[in-house]
């Protein structure tokens, strides 16, 4: 048999009341001499004050339990705080600007299942939500923060049976929404998808699957509009793309399969390919997120010949400079700005969150994993 729920709230509230100092006001009373009167007359006056008592006490209480319970309230079952995602790569996550904190979702896991459960990071800890709702199995979803919609947008992915999918989702800080929206951008997987404060929309570009490649499409809150654009990226697995607050463009770096990365900037209405001075960054597959204290992007690279390793790079919207002695993180791993403390992080494939202090990675959750070693599900 459960015990009832509520049983040790009432104890901690009793214990709550017996600590807080009766008011001066009360004290006064109850030793001002009492007044001749008939007995009946003084019962009742008894009984008034406890029940005016009892009536204070009972609201301060519902408050007070109110406001505590608020905070755990989800359209599902509660929050399962502590520990940490199972292993997984492909996963969707964003910062969500309006909750300042950072939501993981799905992706594969162990044996090639794929996932459907939603996470949050608050900056110091993991809890799962268990929403009412929720968008499905999935991996490679693009995610991003979309204030305008009141949380994160969820777009695409590859289902379980590998088809490709074309869903909208919108997560509001409680539970999963699917929109419905008219003309959406249709079925991909993998696409880019990152906030543009400065045009007041969402830009999704590129993504495999039926729908043509290399496309265009902005978001506002509502509606999706294809954007007419001559000249794009390449689109290829690998790439990333970011929102760059001091240059104030888009700025996304190719990957894999196209022909060596190349840099370009999307200003709201026209791709530009940049052609930044110094070394070519190695690597075919990159992640990365903009460093809000040293107003420079951080990109996390990795690929043949790097092992594991995640080799890093900062762009002051000039040119990118390899950063060496940047501690030890392991790939693979996705790249986020957290909300909160406006830094980028990484979350490993085995669960690590490694956060970017300005000059190197230090593992803030999770288990280093040790040289040589590759995180997997």
């Amino acid at each position: 048999m459960m015990s009832d729920p509520f049983d040790a709230d009432e104890l901690w509230f009793a214990h709550l009341l017996a600590s807080v100092p009766t008011p001066a006001s009360l004290e006064r009373a109850a030793a001002r001499p009492a007044r001749p009167a008939p007995g009946r007359r003084r019962r009742y006056r008894t009984l008034a004050l406890a029940g005016g008592l009892a009536l204070i006490v009972g609201v301060l209480g519902g408050l007070i339990l109110g406001l505590t319970r608020a905070g755990d309230k989800s359209s599902g079952t509660p929050a399962t705080s502590g520990g940490a995602p199972p292993a997984r790569v492909d996963p969707g996550v964003a910062g969500d600007d309006i909750h300042q904190d950072v939501i993981l979702f799905g992706g594969r896991g162990p044996g090639g299942v794929l996932l459907a459960d939603t996470w949050i990071w608050d900056g110091h800890t993991w809890s799962e939500r268990h929403p009412l709702h929720n968008p499905g199995p999935r991996r490679v979803a693009a995610m991003s923060s979309d204030p305008g919609g009141g949380g994160v947008l969820l777009v695409g992915g590859i289902g379980s049976s590998g088809e490709v999918l074309a869903d909208t989702w919108e997560w509001d800080g409680t539970d999963w929404r699917q929109l419905a929206p008219a003309a959406p951008p249709g079925p991909r997987a993998g696409a880019l998808l990152v906030q543009d404060p400065v045009e007041g929309h969402l830009v999704l570009f590129g993504g495999r699957g039926p729908a043509p490649h290399g496309t265009t499409w902005g978001w506002n809150g509502a509606t999706w509009t294809e954007q007419s654009i001559p000249d794009s990226p390449p689109d290829c697995t690998g790439s990333s793309m970011a929102f760059d607050d001091a240059f104030r463009r888009v700025v996304l770096i190719t990957g894999r399969a196209c022909g060596g990365p190349s840099t370009w900037s999307f200003d709201g209405h026209t791709w530009s390919r940049l052609n930044p001075p110094g070394t070519a960054i190695a690597g075919d597959r990159f992640t990365m997120a903009y460093h809000d204290a040293t107003q420079l992007m951080v990109l996390a690279s990795s690929g043949p010949g790097q092992g594991c390793s995640v080799a890093t790079w900062t762009w002051d919207a000039t040119s990118w400079t390899i950063r060496h002695d940047a501690g030890s993180p392991r790939a693979p791993a996705v790249e986020v700005r957290d909300p909160a403390s406006r830094q980028p992080m990484l979350v490993s494939a085995s669960g690590e969150i490694w956060a970017w202090s300005g000059n190197a990675w230090t593992v803030v959750a999770g288990a280093s994993s040790a040289p040589g070693t590759c995180p997997t599900p």
